[in-house]
């Protein structure tokens, strides 16, 4: 036990000394690219940011669509009608006046068309209704999206089978004509956190590479807290960051986190790094900000900071990367859950391998906590029952963690 706590308290309060790396990512003239970009192995994937429009989560669980805001698109909820009026669009003469719908950049998992969530109704997820007689998540909207060549189309998200993991929609000219129905399965882009799909083509494409094999997405986003369009850093979900700002703070030799201090936000890094001089038309780079960012649950920690920006003119990043890593972090940290029958009507049965006191947490899929008990094991791997007869039926995420392990895993109520 006491070397246990030295590993752990050595692991949160030590310099680590290994060598720096100078990269470069380059998103192009105007920024006309995202990319891709993994610490071990560079820029992964470079691709159209103009390529796609919609994309879709491809994990069963989820019920999460994106709308490409960085790319120009402007997504609405149609307000003189629901979905069995698709094809009977009649006026969007004051399109303008409706709110717009924003992809959150706090979580990938609050995407645009989830922006108008009834939050008295636990089983609306914006876009549709979730059905517990049989798993479907049926469409209720009309949305009307702007594409970015200016031409507005009708589209509604018909149904998502949460057992299949199938996913239909479909999209039209205003006037109704030129209907088009897609439906895919989306176990079939399971090596992607979201299938990327063209309105103005017609067709669905691979924009991200394989999930594991990156953390940072440099593209063009709209900021809403500013509010305008930035071009920045983004970190996959599953990627927590610690941002340390302060007056002296040498970027090169400073290595001091603390494991209690990351953020899931996924704008941590965000694009605030750096500011626009109007006096020289170039970018100054804030030499005082250090980001150290971790693969959850136990990936190794990377510490980055920002040298330059070439802006517009050729979208360049350049950045110091550096591994800090010791005692192999993973073996401490490594942590298992699973829970049966799933899909279930009154219980579940939790197992997981954390000793010792932990916190179980069960959370609907808005992220409000329905369920909290704090439970004591001593066994490598532990199995504990949990009565969830009073829960609506819906999509829940129980969670079990104590100070240095964390895990999740979905299940439906039916």
């Amino acid at each position: 036990m006491k070397r246990l706590l030295f590993i752990l308290i050595f692991l949160t309060t030590a310099n680590f000394i290994f060598a720096q790396q100078e990269d470069n990512v380059i998103t192009g003239a105007n920024y006309a690219d995202e990319v891709y970009y993994g610490f071990e192995t560079g820029s992964v994937q470079t691709v159209s940011r103009s390529a796609w429009d919609i994309a879709f989560s491809t994990d069963q669980m989820e019920i999460n669509i994106l709308a490409n805001n960085g790319n120009g698109i402007e997504l609405y909820t149609y307000p003189n009608g629901d979905i069995n009026d698709f094809g009977n669009v009649l006026d969007i003469s004051a399109v303008d006046t409706w709110p717009k719908m924003y992809n959150s950049i706090d979580s990938v998992n609050e995407g645009a068309f989830l922006n108008n969530i009834d939050p008295g109704n636990s089983l609306d997820f914006g876009w549709g209704i979730y059905n517990s007689a049989n798993h479907h998540i049926d469409g209720d909207s009309i949305f009307i999206i702007k594409l970015s060549s200016g031409t507005y189309k009708q589209l509604a998200i018909v149904v998502k089978d949460a057992v299949a993991n199938q996913w239909t929609f479909k999209y039209a000219d205003i006037d109704g004509t030129n209907v088009v129905t897609e439906t895919f399965d989306a176990d079939d882009y399971s090596t992607m956190n979201f299938i990327h799909y063209s309105i103005e083509n017609g067709s669905f494409v691979s924009q991200e590479p394989n999930k594991n094999t990156w953390q940072l997405l440099f593209t063009r986003y709209y900021d809403y807290n500013i509010p305008y369009m930035v071009s920045g850093v983004l970190t996959k979900g599953n990627v927590a960051v610690q941002e340390v700002r302060q007056t002296g703070l040498n970027q090169a030799t400073y290595n001091t986190f603390d494991e209690n201090l990351f953020s899931k936000s996924i704008s941590t890094i965000g694009s605030d790094w750096k500011s626009f001089n109007m006096g020289t038309y170039t970018y100054d780079i804030i030499d005082t900000v250090v980001y150290f960012v971790r693969e959850l649950p136990d990936g190794v920690i990377w510490k980055l900071y920002f040298t330059g920006f070439g802006g517009s003119a050729d979208g360049q990043y350049t950045f110091i990367q550096e591994k800090l890593t010791h005692l192999n972090v993973s073996d401490i940290n490594k942590s298992f859950a699973t829970v049966y029958p799933n899909p279930t009507s009154d219980y579940i049965i939790l197992i997981y391998d954390i000793d010792g006191p932990c916190s179980v947490k069960i959370y609907n899929i808005n992220g409000q906590l329905v369920y909290s008990e704090i439970i004591n094991n001593s066994n490598q791997l532990n199995k504990q029952r949990i009565n969830i007869e009073n829960l609506p039926a819906g999509i829940f995420n129980v969670t079990v963690s104590n100070r240095n392990k964390v895990s999740s895993v979905k299940f439906i109520k039916k």
